[in-house]
C-alpha cells in the first residue's frame, strides 16, 4: 500500500513538473520572439502572456493533484479561498471538510490565488460555460479588460488562431462562481469566428481569448479548468 501512494505521488509531481516546465518553455519562445526588435509593446505583451502561462499552470497543478492523489471529481472541488468559512461564493458544499478537494488550501491543492491579473481586473473561476458544447457545461478560470492588440496575440500564442472568435449569450462572464453545480445546457461562451459561423464543438479551444461585443471590458483571456 505504501508503494501504490508512493507511486501515485510520483505520478502527480511528474505531471505537475511536465505542465510548469510546459508554460515556461511557452513563456520563454514568446518573450524571445518578440524581444529584439525594440518594439515596447511587444515586449510588454510577452511579458503579460508569461505571466498568464505561469498562473494557469499553478492553478492546473493543483487541480491534477486534488484529482490523482487526493481522489477528488469534479463536483467536489472547490475554489473556496481564505478564511475557507463557507461564506465565499466559491463555497461548494460537495466538498470535504477536510479540504482535500480545495484548489487553494495546503490540504488540497496548495495553490497561491493571484487578487490581481495582468489586466487589473482580477481573476474569476466561473462555472456553466459550454466551451466545448457538452451536455453538462465547463469551470473556466477568466479574466478581463484587454485590449484588442494584446487578445489577439493571446489567440495566436494560446489557440494557434489568426483572428479573435467572440461569444455569445453572456453579459456577465466571470458570474456564477464554480459551487459544485452546473448546467445540464450550456449556453455560454459559445465561440463563434468572425464570420459569425459557430465554431464546431471540437474546435473551439479550450483555452484563448475572446470578445463580447455586448461587454465594457470586451476582451477576455480563458482557461477551462474542468470538462464535465
Amino acid at each position: 500500500m505504501a508503494t501504490d501512494n508512493n507511486d501515485q505521488s510520483g505520478n502527480v509531481l511528474f505531471l505537475i513538473l511536465i505542465a510548469v516546465a510546459l508554460f515556461a518553455a511557452l513563456s520563454y519562445a514568446v518573450t524571445q520572439s518578440t524581444s529584439g526588435g525594440g518594439d515596447a509593446r511587444k515586449e510588454s505583451n510577452s511579458i503579460i502572456i508569461g505571466q498568464i502561462s505561469q498562473y494557469v499552470a499553478s492553478i492546473d497543478a493543483a487541480i491534477t493533484k486534488i484529482k490523482i492523489l487526493n481522489g477528488c471529481d469534479n463536483l467536489e472541488i472547490s475554489f473556496e479561498r481564505s478564511p475557507f468559512d463557507g461564506s465565499s461564493s466559491y463555497f461548494n458544499p460537495n466538498s470535504p471538510s477536510n479540504f482535500k478537494c480545495h484548489v487553494f488550501h495546503p490540504s488540497g491543492g496548495g495553490a497561491f490565488h493571484s487578487e490581481t491579473a495582468p489586466a487589473g481586473n482580477g481573476w474569476m473561476y466561473g462555472k456553466n460555460f459550454g466551451v466545448r458544447g457538452s451536455t453538462m457545461a465547463e469551470a473556466i478560470m477568466v479574466t478581463r479588460g484587454f485590449d484588442r492588440e494584446l487578445c489577439l496575440e493571446i489567440s495566436k500564442t494560446f489557440a494557434g488562431l489568426n483572428y479573435i472568435p467572440y461569444y455569445s449569450n453572456v453579459s456577465t462572464v466571470g458570474n456564477g462562481a464554480v459551487d459544485g453545480t452546473y448546467s445540464t445546457n450550456p449556453a455560454y461562451l459559445m465561440l463563434r469566428d468572425t464570420s459569425n459561423s459557430i465554431l464546431n464543438g471540437s474546435d473551439r479551444p479550450l483555452i484563448g481569448c475572446a470578445e463580447n461585443r455586448n461587454y465594457t471590458d470586451s476582451y477576455a483571456f480563458y482557461s477551462t479548468m474542468l470538462i464535465n
